[in-house]
């Protein structure tokens, strides 16, 4: 292009006489994400949801407010160089300055020494026109985990035929016009807005770009206008300042039916938490629309607003959609203020409504429209689907239709490499599995990407989409998957043009198990065991293994007794006449889709039986014998004799006999009533069970 084509020119925008009054709800734009709205900004909402504007019998008047993001102000002015550095104007990719000796590569263009007559005081008469002739501004996508470098906008008709978007950039009288030190981060933030809807079309196959109010070279052009002092900072503050606004720019010729206004008001906002407010008619006529038919409509963005903070909603873009009909009151996911209620999504954030939020697309969609496609945007609505028979904004006759994207490169020499750390999985019934993404020639972490979490069943080659999840600033991704069947995962990024696609390596998320272990002592101990999912409780398949192991009372060692299999629920039994004591515990050792587990290790202790004898006479002889379960002698070892009267039920210790070498006890008695007497062995701890006879009966 030669000089005289790059130089800049000014024209003046013909005032078109407003048909009607057009009334129409309003929306107003945070900062981005999705906190809750402020009591302040909450009454604010209440305060400008009764206001009517217009026409009595207009549609009611809506304010949509929400809180900026977390440390920003939008009351407090902010600087040019900040604002440029935050559209990342004169930077790579990666945030390196870099040098440029055409003036018009970068987006940093000034406003040039020509201006027609009454330019300086533009409020006096027509709004001037700035154009320059860089079609794609050199500032950096806002959206910088899926592009690289802005998307060429729309170049259709003559840039002033048909239903246009006309941009304006607005000061307040008493306030300098800063034009020339902003017009890089505006233009920025229009190709923004062009980005979001070349992405956003994309996922349901399309292409939409805005129709620009532009020149012969396709460049948007920019009215400059001067408005009323607080005619910007006020314009939140209730439906008659919002009018205050509007009226300037349409007494200015900016109100042609045909155009929808997307002003920059360079003033910081009246409220700290606002960043935009805009026109929205209530019609969900699938044609003739109100928002596209009616009359001019206007959405403005304060000075702390102009620039998008990186990937997150622009707010610019979130003003203009609400004039271009999002969201109404009947969408499947409508807030009850113009917004929706399924986050990430440019148009999506805690209004002030009585619906709840909840995340339903992953943080990396929120600057992109519609999550889901099913409430205002889809260049492709499934038939009986609402926005099949409701208004959809991909119809808008504001929006050019145009070549969907190229699918993300998969590599080459466009696209770096990526390269993942081994996936790593942590946790029992609910794994997280966490890997690294990054750049394989600067190691840098890939940041902000969307990353799809593939899943394929156990023993299976076919995976298949499970979830979604966003790189963190260190590259990292995580996710979090059940493991109430065992399956196998992998991370895939699809690529972009920054990055290629890649996929991670495989992790195998295995079953938790739980073993149980009961233990009835006797002659012979009997151990009942099972084996179960530990998410779901049932039984894993038949014929799983368990081993029953043992540690010897007074050792340290296990070894193993026995190995058993599970039946169809689940449960192994056995029974063994123990001769030591020592800790029994069933365990599982896990398997290639099991995790191991081992139950409870109760101490086992030795069964023992006495018995009792009677020989009467003059005394009377009792004896008795101690052994262990499996009939050895218990010698040296005390048992307590006991008596009870005839009638009575009240055992009471006589005397206690030491047993002999072979485990025998006797002892004599000459009572003077009716007696039953009894052997007991009270065992120990750690080692013996107790043990008590059969009574004895002995006559006076």
């Amino acid at each position: 292009m030669n000089s005289s084509a790059r130089a800049r020119t000014f024209t003046r925008l013909l005032p078109l006489t407003l048909a009607a009054a057009a009334v129409g709800a309003v929306g107003v734009a945070a900062g981005g994400g999705s906190a809750q709205a402020s009591p302040v900004l909450a009454a604010n909402l209440r305060l400008m949801d009764h206001a009517r504007m217009g026409a009595s019998n207009g549609p009611v008047l809506h304010s949509m407010v929400a809180p900026s993001p977390p440390g920003f102000d939008a009351t407090k002015p902010v600087s040019d160089a900040a604002l440029t550095s935050r559209a990342g104007i004169g930077l790579d990719r990666f945030g390196t300055p870099v040098a440029t000796s055409d003036p018009l590569a970068s987006a940093d263009v000034t406003r040039g020494t020509s201006r027609p007559a009454g330019a300086d005081n533009p409020a006096s008469g027509d709004p001037v026109l700035g154009t320059s002739a860089a079609t794609v501004p050199a500032g950096t996508p806002h959206m910088t985990n899926l592009l690289s470098q802005h998307v060429e906008p729309s170049c259709t008709g003559t840039g002033s035929d048909g239903k246009r978007v006309q941009v304006v950039y607005a000061y307040e009288a008493g306030s300098a016009d800063d034009f020339a030190g902003k017009e890089a981060v505006i233009r920025n933030e229009i190709a923004n807005i062009d980005d979001v809807f070349a992405v956003s079309s994309a996922e349901t196959g399309g292409g939409r770009r805005v129709r620009w109010a532009a020149d012969t070279e396709c460049v948007p052009q920019i009215a400059v206008v001067q408005v009323p002092a607080g005619a910007i900072r006020n314009s939140t503050n209730g439906s008659s300042d919002w009018s205050v606004l509007k009226s300037s720019l349409a007494s200015q010729g900016l109100n042609r039916a045909d155009r929808k206004y997307l002003v920059f008001g360079d003033a910081p906002a009246a409220n700290p938490g606002i960043c935009g407010i805009g026109d929205r008619y209530l019609d969900e006529s699938p044609t003739n629309n109100d928002n596209d038919d009616y009359a001019a409509q206007y959405g403005a963005v304060y000075q702390g607003c102009f620039a998008a903070f990186p990937n997150d909603q622009t707010s610019a873009g979130h003003e203009l959609v609400h004039t271009l009909g999002a969201v109404q009151g009947g969408a499947p996911n409508a807030s009850q203020y113009g917004h929706c209620t399924d986050d990430g999504d440019l148009m999506c954030y805690p209004d002030g409504s009585s619906t709840p939020m909840r995340q339903v697309c992953p943080t990396a969609h929120e600057p992109l429209l519609d999550c889901n496609h099913d409430d205002y945007f889809s260049t492709s609505p499934v038939a009986g689907t609402y926005l099949a028979d409701h208004w959809n904004v991909a119809s808008s006759s504001y929006l050019d239709t145009v070549p969907a994207m190229s699918p993300p490169p998969t590599g080459g020499t466009s696209a770096a490499a990526t390269s993942w750390t081994s996936v790593t999985a942590t946790g029992t019934t609910s794994v997280t599995l966490s890997s690294v993404m990054r750049d394989s020639v600067s190691a840098q972490p890939v940041t902000g990407a969307l990353v799809t979490v593939q899943r394929a069943p156990y023993g299976s080659a076919s995976y298949s989409a499970a979830g979604t999840a966003v790189t963190d600033a260190s590259g990292k991704v995580s996710y979090t998957a059940s493991a109430s069947t065992a399956a196998t995962y992998r991370f895939a990024f699809s690529g972009n043009d920054i990055h290629a696609a890649s996929t991670s390596g495989p992790v195998i998320v295995k079953v938790p198990t739980r073993t149980a272990l009961v233990v009835k002592s006797g002659y012979p101990t009997t151990f009942s065991g099972s084996l179960a999912n530990a998410v779901t409780g049932k039984a894993l398949p038949t014929g799983t293994p368990v081993t029953l192991k043992v540690k010897w009372y007074g050792t340290s060692t296990w070894a193993s007794v026995t190995t058993l299999r599970t039946d169809a629920y689940g449960k192994v039994a056995w029974s063994w006449n123990a001769y030591r004591n020592g800790y029994f515990q069933l365990v599982h050792a896990g398997g290639p889709s099991t995790v191991s587990s081992a139950s409870a290790a109760p101490l086992v202790r030795i069964p023992t039986k006495v018995t009792m004898a009677v020989r009467s006479g003059r005394p009377d002889a009792l004896s008795g014998r101690l052994t262990t379960g499996a009939g050895a002698s218990m010698k040296y070892v005390y048992v307590s004799l006991q008596y009870r009267a005839y009638g009575t039920s009240t055992w009471r210790t006589g005397t206690q006999v030491r047993t002999s070498s072979t485990g025998t006890v006797s002892y004599s008695v000459q009572p003077r009533k009716r007696m039953y007497y009894r052997w007991v062995y009270a065992g120990t701890s750690t080692g013996y069970l107790g043990a008590t006879s059969a009574q004895g009966y002995v006559s006076y």
